[in-house]
């Protein structure tokens, strides 16, 4: 396979650890962790710790996104990405170590023109061509409209690539009309696709499958602690979490998908894929920030994740 992934918003993360935070008062900080941070970015650097050939793109801009460039050429990855005025957002974090809390404090990001745009249109029907399957998620910066998902997929489509998006609110319903193979919701963004609450796992399943039975191939929606939900090829599957500590749940839904797209390069068996994606979030919840964990640790818990068929 080869990835490429679309970060239309990505950011660094500089995350303050602090015990006992205190609102209206001062903070002593422990220590602090900065992450390149952004979906895409995610995906890009997990997919190429596991021998997948990856191109990074998007927005980049200033300082900041030449650091995350440079982080993603360390990495192994290749970036094509559209560099723009201002300077990559900064996301701060403050993890309240005695109170287990976890408070984000996320900037908008830099704004984009229309012909930071259409540079970005030209880019993503490059990739395409070259690739297997084009990943597209997270936020939208400023000057970008919430058909953009759309019609970037139109474009990947046409380019004979698979699209696969991951992004919530109007950008991701809006994506959805362009029927990308493969979408990942968590339960959140699905209730807010649904604009009502679902309660129960039969509840999820039965928004999932209305997605496939309006084209989408598969449909993966992450429910946190409570494992993962699969519809795909006119079934339906529950995923079981794996029993670990949990360190940090950033990023879990990032290496969840990937685990799954590095699955489909091993086996077409959709059990063992969803194995791979679970035993992936797994390891990321372990690990500290938005670290990505070694390969090894990555496949660590496949062999032990249980996938049940719940709809044929």
């Amino acid at each position: 396979m080869i990835l490429s992934t679309i970060t239309l918003n990505p950011a660094i993360d500089k995350t303050y650890y602090v015990n006992g935070f205190s609102v209206n008062g001062v903070n002593r900080v422990e220590r602090i962790k900065v992450n390149m941070g952004g979906k895409g970015v995610n995906v890009a650097v997990t997919a190429s710790k596991c021998g997948i050939s990856c191109i990074a793109g998007g927005f980049l801009s200033g300082y900041n996104g030449q650091m995350i460039g440079k982080y993603l050429k360390d990495a192994g990855v290749t970036t094509d990405f559209v560099y723009t005025e201002g300077d990559t957002r900064t996301n701060i974090k403050i993890s309240d170590t005695g109170n287990r809390t976890y408070t984000d404090i996320n900037e908008s990001g830099p704004a984009v023109t229309e012909a930071d745009k259409r540079a970005l249109v030209e880019k993503v029907s490059d990739m395409a061509v070259k690739s297997d399957v084009v990943y597209l998620g997270g936020s939208l910066p400023p000057g970008i409209g919430a058909d953009i998902y759309g019609e970037l997929i139109t474009v990947i489509k046409e380019k004979g690539a698979r699209a696969v998006l991951d992004a919530d609110g109007e950008a991701f319903g809006e994506g959805l009309k362009a029927l990308p193979s493969v979408v990942k919701p968590n339960q959140a963004e699905l209730e807010g696709l649904c604009g009502r609450k679902l309660k129960t796992v039969s509840d999820v399943v039965s928004a999932a499958k209305q997605l496939h039975e309006n084209g989408i191939e598969t449909v993966l929606v992450s429910l946190g602690g409570n494992g993962a939900v699969c519809v795909s090829g006119g079934k339906a599957y529950r995923v079981y979490p794996l029993n670990v500590p949990v360190r940090s749940t950033v990023g879990a839904g990032d290496s969840f998908l990937c685990g799954f797209l590095y699955g489909q390069t091993v086996t077409d068996d959709i059990s063992l894929q969803l194995k791979y994606a679970m035993s992936f979030a797994g390891a990321k919840i372990q690990t500290e920030g938005t670290d990505i964990p070694a390969f090894e640790e990555l496949c660590r818990g496949c062999d032990t994740v249980t996938v049940e068929c719940i709809e044929e």
